[in-house]
């Protein structure tokens, strides 16, 4: 049994969620809006009983700002909005409501047991029209890639509530693609593009060379795999060499021309000249740098009269084309 949670703030208190909605809808989208409401909904699909469910809506809701929305009889949006996420995406909010109510009810619930979350927007200005509503749905408050919008009318409104959580119900068998690198250039650049791996021909002869080494394709015999690359193994060579990871313009030797000064010079790697030198010369006159570019972490220390605390993260990934090693 699927139980509901709808919580939404007390009569006079500032609803600074949905002023920040309406500031953003001026200033990007280019029309004003008077009054809205944000709301939380949370889908309980836990195997509670009546008491641990009156239990955990006391715990859920903070007495002094919010109220629990029972029923919307003295609701008159002109629209309302529904955002939840997909089946199948990451509801972080959700984990850590499951979270709580087994510290709760100091009990553990199974996997397939989930709390799910969603905002309602009530949006009560007479002159808004439906395509507004449905502009700032899609282009301000969700991301359809990772959400579902559902839009109700006054009259839909009151069957809101109404709707099936995002649970995955059948899951496809996994499947595995393996792909033959030892082909030509045209099928290498194809191959990538297909995969939007963004990798260029040099980078894809990189790898097909790699698994053609005959001491590459007898160590994963040994594992059970042949000389063609999985689906899962691309994907990974893809990431670990992308601009993020890898920072490939950030490594590279970059001409340069100040036209000001008619100067010239070339920058070999501006990660390494710009950031990893002056960081390490730093090092050398301060005594708070503990650890930087290492192990993808850095330690910097303060005193209690310090007002700021830095953490600085960094990337030391392993070679892309050395997945059993590093």
């Amino acid at each position: 049994m699927v139980r509901y949670l709808e919580i939404g703030l007390k009569e006079k208190r500032k609803d600074f969620e949905a002023q920040s909605i309406i500031n953003d809808t001026k200033k990007f989208l280019d029309f004003e809006i008077k009054d809205l409401e944000v709301r939380k909904l949370y889908a309980f699909d836990l195997d509670v009983s009546d008491k641990e469910w009156e239990t955990i809506k006391k715990e859920f809701l903070d007495k002094v700002i919010e109220k629990q929305i029972k029923n919307h009889e003295k609701d008159n949006p002109k629209y309302a909005v529904k955002i939840g996420f997909n089946p199948g995406v990451t509801d972080n909010e959700g984990r850590t409501a499951k979270e709580m109510v087994e510290d709760i009810l100091n009990r553990k619930f199974d996997n397939d047991q989930k709390v799910y979350t969603s905002k309602i927007y009530l949006f009560k200005d007479p002159s808004l029209k439906k395509d507004q509503v449905e502009h700032m749905a899609k282009d301000l408050l969700a991301n359809e890639l990772i959400e579902d919008v559902k839009i109700f009318d006054r009259k839909e409104f009151k069957k809101i509530k109404e709707f099936k959580i995002p649970k995955i119900s059948s899951r496809d068998k996994a499947k595995v693609k393996k792909y033959c690198l030892d082909v030509e250039n045209r099928k290498l650049k194809k191959l990538s593009k297909n995969r939007l791996m963004a990798l260029n021909l040099k980078e894809m002869n990189s790898i097909k060379e790699y698994y053609l080494k005959k001491e590459v394709i007898n160590q994963r015999k040994k594992m059970g795999l042949d000389e063609r690359a999985t689906d899962a193994e691309l994907e990974m060579l893809a990431q670990t060499w992308s601009e993020h990871c890898k920072h490939k313009i950030f490594a590279s030797k970059i001409d340069y021309y100040d036209k000001e000064k008619d100067k010239k010079e070339t920058i070999d790697s501006i990660f390494k000249s710009y950031i990893v030198n002056p960081t390490l010369e730093l090092r050398e006159e301060t005594d708070h740098l503990v650890s930087v570019f290492h192990d993808n972490a850095g330690v910097i220390t303060f005193n209690e009269n310090s007002h700021i605390c830095y953490k600085v993260e960094t990337h030391n990934s392993p070679s892309a084309l050395d997945p059993y090693g590093g």
